[in-house]
């Protein structure tokens, strides 16, 4: 019984960050369909202190986030706050990349999300569970 009262603290305190990043996970979708591969990023409007947050979604377009603080600090969610959001799914490179020479990956989505300035998504983070559902149109 000692065993698992030990195994249960490490777990719970391996999932505390320290960085009071709060929990995101949420959903991606364009024209109606969930968008898979795409990459989410949360870029921190203002607080001069909030760290950008990323995630990729799955095929069913789900993701969460994780908080880039440093090698091996990167925790799941992302700090309270408000974020501009972009959404990009671009063409993985086949073989050696030359840009010189081979044209640009195509992003699949439109144009206007894959920029802080232009996307017209938002989201405020607060602390706890958000669930953002972002859905994406021409």
């Amino acid at each position: 019984m000692r065993c698992v009262a030990i195994i249960a603290l490490a777990t719970l305190l391996g999932c505390s960050s320290g960085h009071g990043t709060a929990s995101l996970s949420g959903t991606v979708t364009y024209k109606g369909q969930p968008v898979d591969g795409a990459t989410v990023i949360l870029h921190p409007k203002g607080d001069e202190t909030a760290k950008p947050a990323q995630g990729k979604t799955d095929s069913g377009g789900h993701f969460t986030v994780t908080t880039y603080f440093g090698p091996g600090e990167q925790p799941a969610g992302a700090m309270p706050g408000e974020y501009a959001v972009t959404i990009t799914k671009i063409d993985e490179p086949q073989g050696t990349f030359d840009p010189h020479k081979d044209p640009p990956p195509k992003n699949h989505l439109p144009a206007k999300y894959s920029t802080p300035q232009q996307s017209p998504l938002t989201v405020t983070i607060k602390p706890g569970s958000n669930r953002p559902e972002l859905k994406l149109e021409d």
